[in-house]
């Protein structure tokens, strides 16, 4: 029997203690479930090489669970076992832990979410009180002429959430638009490199209705508020001449895109690698 791979005896009326099957070095998946074995959970049941599922429900098992058994790297379901317990100083509730958890989440996903409706509503509230008969500009003065000089106009400036950078200061980091290194959902982004020597990609936006106009209000205000690692930093705006561009920093290493498709640029990326890239992904 060590070739056995699987072993579903669940659902009888077994009883006494769990046979000794430490030779079964194959074994993948148990199923004692729903029967009336007693006694301790074996020991060696921790240490069978390819054990991933064990079910042991709904019996009168007693004593302590090996400890490798609830590392998680197996699929283990003991519970209806009165006797048999989890063993140390760590015989808390999980249950009770995971419900309480879920509900301190859930409350605190309700506060959060209604404080950004808050927020959102006490920012229209305030820009269309400064911008009444004025447009929706998001610049109601001329500005100044200084590199990432700050912006006075309208309810987004007032605010400092970000700054302002003329039109022809990007026409010459860019060489007039030259450079096209890609283009999202807001439109092309294009190379350039500000007098100071900073890298930048800038963003123009395509769509000119309404729509696009709170996108790009949207992202003006949060983006510049908002910081992380994972994240790439919005330097600042311009809103001139009916157009309207977000200048973010350069990234050198290129896009995701080009490392998984790009013929020149491609790199072998494993599954780790690429689990790695979505989870920070996700953080951001």
């Amino acid at each position: 029997m060590e070739a056995l791979t699987e072993l579903w005896l669940d659902g009888n009326s077994l009883s006494g203690r769990i046979p000794d099957m430490s030779s079964l070095v194959n074994l993948k998946i148990v199923h004692l479930e729903n029967n009336r074995l007693s006694g301790p959970l074996p020991s060696y049941l921790g240490s069978l090489p390819s054990l991933t599922e064990l079910y042991v429900q709904n019996n009168s098992l007693s004593g302590k669970i090996p400890p490798a058994l609830l590392t998680g790297k197996v699929v283990f379901n003991y519970e209806h076992n009165p006797g048999l317990s989890r063993g140390g100083k760590h015989k808390t509730n999980y249950k009770l832990i995971l419900g309480t958890s879920v509900g301190v989440l859930a409350i605190l996903l309700v506060l959060f979410v209604g404080s950004l409706l808050r927020l959102r509503y006490n920012r229209k509230k305030t820009y269309y009180q400064k911008n009444d008969g004025k447009g929706d500009s998001l610049r109601t003065s001329t500005k100044p002429s200084t590199a990432y000089s700050y912006a006075r106009g309208g309810h987004l400036m007032d605010e400092g959430v970000a700054y302002y950078i003329p039109l022809s200061e990007l026409e010459a980091a860019t060489r007039n638009f030259a450079k096209k290194i890609g283009k999202g959902s807001f439109g092309p982004v294009y190379y350039g490199q500000m007098e100071d020597g900073r890298e930048i990609a800038v963003k123009i936006m395509a769509d000119s209705s309404s729509h696009g106009t709170q996108q790009f209000v949207t992202e003006v205000a949060l983006l510049s508020r908002i910081h992380h690692r994972n994240l790439v930093p919005l330097i600042g705006y311009c809103e001139e001449e009916y157009q309207r561009m977000l200048v973010y920093e350069y990234m050198h290493n290129g896009t995701l895109r080009d490392h998984i498709h790009d013929p020149v640029k491609q790199k072998h990326l494993d599954w780790l690698a690429r689990l790695c890239i979505a989870a920070d992904a996700a953080k951001g």
